[in-house]
Parts: C-alpha cells; sequence; structure tokens
C-alpha cells in the first residue's frame, strides 16, 4: 500500500461517516464511489487492516475503540502520529527497521508521500519538543523488539541445524543448552566422537546473509568459557533460510580476531566477518 497524507487524512473520514451511521458491506460499498482525497477503496482498506473499523452485529461495520481514540483526536498532527503508528505496527514496512538507527536515519530512506507524512504530523520538527521526542524513541524500541525477536529466531535456526549435524556426526542428539540457559557461554553440548563421550561444547551463529555479507558477535563471556573448555567450537552458519553453508572453528582460528584490553578498558563483544574463514566453509550435507 502507498502510504501518503491523503490517504490518512481519506481513512479518517471513513471513520467519521461510520461513526455516524454503522454500515452493512453494502453501504459500505457505495461511499467507494464518492469523490475523495484519496482512494477510498485503499483508505477503507487501511481502516480495516489497522482495526479502526470492525464488523459489529448483523454484520455492520463499526468503529472499533481504537478508531474511536484517532476519530475523537482534535489536533491533525496528534492524530496523523497515531495512524502512522498503527500503520507501521500493521503493515512493517521496510524502512521502519532503520527507526532503532534514529529519526535522520529513518526519515533519509522515505518516499516523497511518506516524508510528508512525517511533515505533516511534526515528527520532522526541529529542535524536536518532547513529544515528538517520545514518538520517535517508542517506535524505535518497538522496532527493535521485532528486530531482536528476528535474531532470535535465526538464531534458533542455527541451533536447530547444529543440533541435527551432531545427532549425525556422533549418532546422538546433543543437548540444546541455550533453551535451558544462555549464560554458560555456550548453545549446544554434545560429545567429541561416537567413540569418544567427552563433553564439546559448541558456540551456534547463524545468519540470513551469506558468508561475504554476514558478521557474527563473539561475546568476552563466550571467549571466556572457549579458553577454559577442553573441548569447544563454533558453528557458523550462513544462509540459514535457504542453502545453508557452514565453518566449523576452533579457539586457535578465532585467536588472532580477538581484541585485547588496554589501559582500564576491557571488551565485551567482537564482531568477526564470516568470510574471514570462507575457506572453511561448507554445504550443511557435506
Amino acid at each position: 500500500m502507498r502510504l501518503s497524507a491523503g490517504l490518512l487524512h481519506t481513512a479518517h473520514d471513513i471513520l467519521q461517516i461510520v461513526y455516524d451511521n454503522p454500515m452493512s458491506q453494502h453501504d459500505i460499498s457505495s461511499l467507494l464511489g464518492k469523490s475523495w482525497v484519496a482512494s477510498s477503496d485503499e483508505a477503507l482498506n487501511l481502516a480495516m487492516r489497522c482495526g479502526w473499523i470492525e464488523v459489529g452485529k448483523q454484520s455492520s461495520f463499526t468503529v472499533s475503540k481504537r478508531g474511536e481514540k484517532i476519530r475523537i483526536q482534535s489536533e491533525y498532527q496528534t492524530r496523523l502520529r497515531s495512524q502512522l503508528e498503527d500503520f507501521i505496527e500493521r503493515y512493517k514496512p521496510p524502512w521502519s527497521k532503520l527507526l532503532p538507527s534514529g529519526r535522520t536515519q529513518t526519515l533519509m530512506c522515505l518516499n516523497e508521500d511518506v516524508f510528508q507524512c512525517f511533515k505533516e504530523a511534526e515528527l520532522t520538527n526541529k529542535p524536536p519538543n518532547m513529544g515528538i521526542v517520545t514518538w520517535w524513541d517508542r517506535l524505535a524500541s518497538r522496532a527493535r523488539g521485532q528486530r531482536d525477536a528476528l535474531l532470535l529466531e535465526v538464531g534458533r535456526s542455527g541451533e536447530k541445524l547444529s543440533i541435527q549435524f551432531e545427532t549425525n556426526r556422533v549418532g546422538v542428539a546433543p543437548k540444546w543448552q541455550s533453551i535451558e540457559s544462555n549464560a554458560e557461554g555456550y548453545d549446544v553440548l554434545s560429545i567429541v566422537s561416537n567413540s569418544d563421550k567427552t563433553r564439546l561444547s559448541i558456540e551456534v551463529k547463524a545468519s540470513l546473509q551469506s558468508v561475504g555479507q554476514a558478521s557474527f558477535y563473539l561475546s568476552r563471556n563466550e571467549w571466556k568459557h572457549a579458553l577454559s573448555a577442553a573441548n569447544h567450537c563454533i558453528h557458523l552458519w550462513a544462509q540459514v533460510d535457504k542453502q545453508p553453508q557452514m565453518a566449523i572453528l576452533h579457539k586457535t582460528d578465532i585467536l588472532p580476531h580477538i581484541p585485547k584490553n588496554l589501559g582500564d578498558g576491557e571488551w565485551t563483544s567482537s564482531a568477526i566477518p564470516f568470510s574471514t574463514f570462507e575457506k572453511m566453509f561448507m554445504n550443511s550435507m557435506d
């Protein structure tokens, strides 16, 4: 859906009409032939998908509680902010992923129509007042939550691949440690081989990106465990949602890329590109 200020305005007009006279589907359809600022068909679809209009008794369309909060807002800018917030939550447009990066980065990537929505909502004002700051912070926090949820899902996909790999390798299903606790410094607990039952701890790093594009973060706690464990390795998984490629790293492979503490500073996390170990990658079925 192509978002515009006119579309949001038309959706609000439809809310007011439905509030004044709850309508059947046939009555709603009759609205679509009228002249509006923007496409009434798209505006009605927007209102329904965002939950501003709902189907009530006898299949009649009525304004929902959320729609009523938007309808009664007297200030145009406040209403647009509420509509934008609902649109982002429902449609999750690609540019919403930039919200955690800040206002400037987000606004730079908007097309003219979407930018106009933010401008008319006074979300581009400089300097921003606390109401504007609060709006951006709330949306950024929500986007971070969605991003973190995606990262967790990708991580779990990599861990499942490692569990299957280890099961095939040694004939015994390993323990999925990260499900029980994420404080141990590793994700999967396997054994060295089918003839050697010594513990082998495995840290799993996964990405949707290719080997040439992906990076992983190694925490200080994960590295401390790697150094202290008698048997430990890291599984890197690239393209977990397509054709997974895997690399198995040992502490000697990682050591040259670990930062050093200087002065009173102490490193807590290190970012390392997958491509550093490009020659070690293999197809997951190899």
